[in-house]
């Protein structure tokens, strides 16, 4: 499974186009509820995958975690010294 999803991202990454927007969610309706437990890695992958946008690690049905969440996210651009918008989600277009 592991290398299917590999294949899969390098081709999302390869498939650009002028009017191509690339929005990734990190998969919280997954068998394993998610690509990711963190923020480095969930990063790390959307960059593999060239994403424009990604959707933050949310948590279904608890807006207070979702809200923890977010500010996890938040430090982690500060941290890693990122140009990021947040708009309950991370922008990886100007990283």
């Amino acid at each position: 499974m592991q290398i299917l999803l590999l294949i899969f991202r390098k081709a999302f990454k390869k498939f650009t186009g002028k009017n191509i927007v690339k929005i990734t969610d990190s998969g919280i309706f997954t068998k394993d509820g998610g690509l990711s437990k963190n923020y480095s890695e969930l990063f790390e992958k959307y960059e593999e995958m060239g994403t424009d946008y990604g959707i933050i690690l949310d948590v279904l049905k608890n807006k207070k975690k979702t809200i923890q969440s977010a500010k996890k996210c938040n430090q982690r651009i500060q941290k890693e010294k990122k140009v990021i918008q947040i708009n309950w989600g991370c922008s990886r277009k100007n990283c």
